[in-house]
């Protein structure tokens, strides 16, 4: 069951572009520069999916700082990209990394959602949390979340819908 968490999104911003930078391929260099400070990173949006933005719009002329000598050049952008940011009931699919007395962790397959299933506040029965394994394959529908940008992940709370699949040898 895969399903694809990721949403296209439009966002403005404004970026800085290097005097060398401006040349007769302004628009590669700024498609570059939008890629490499959105790219993989977290905003208020949500997560931004690597390799995904894409230029629709710039600025015609843009604006120096003339307090200083750099040569920077502050363009205002709009760029489509795709961007994950949970909903409360969305459902996920995860791979379980632990288990302790408080409950059930798993992740993501990109690693950018971690996701704390509470054995306390759990809606199934707890012998249907005890069939669970470290390295199974559980789906689960978010409760709430919390995007931790020193971390790079978004962290929720959720309830288990339905064990996947068995334990793999493997699991690391």
């Amino acid at each position: 069951m895969s399903v694809d968490l990721y949403l296209p999104s439009t966002l403005d911003a404004t970026i800085c572009l290097k005097a060398k930078d401006i040349n007769k391929s302004l628009d590669q260099n700024i498609a570059r520069e939008i890629e490499n400070q959105f790219g993989n990173t977290f905003r208020k949006a949500g997560y931004i999916r690597p390799g995904s933005t894409r230029l629709i719009k710039r600025s015609l002329c843009g604006k120096y700082n003339t307090s200083d000598f750099t040569g920077k050049l502050f363009i205002d952008v709009r760029f489509r990209c795709d961007i994950y940011l949970p909903k409360d009931g969305q459902q996920v699919e995860i791979r379980v990394r632990s288990i302790n007395k408080i409950g059930i962790l798993g992740v993501t397959e990109n690693g950018k959602l971690t996701v704390m299933i509470s054995k306390k506040y759990q809606e199934a029965t707890p012998e249907v949390l005890n069939q669970v394994s470290v390295g199974q394959r559980v789906l689960v529908a978010i409760k709430h979340f919390k995007i931790n940008g020193q971390n790079n992940t978004i962290v929720a709370i959720a309830d288990l819908v339905e064990i996947l699949e068995g334990v793999y040898q493997n699991y690391q």
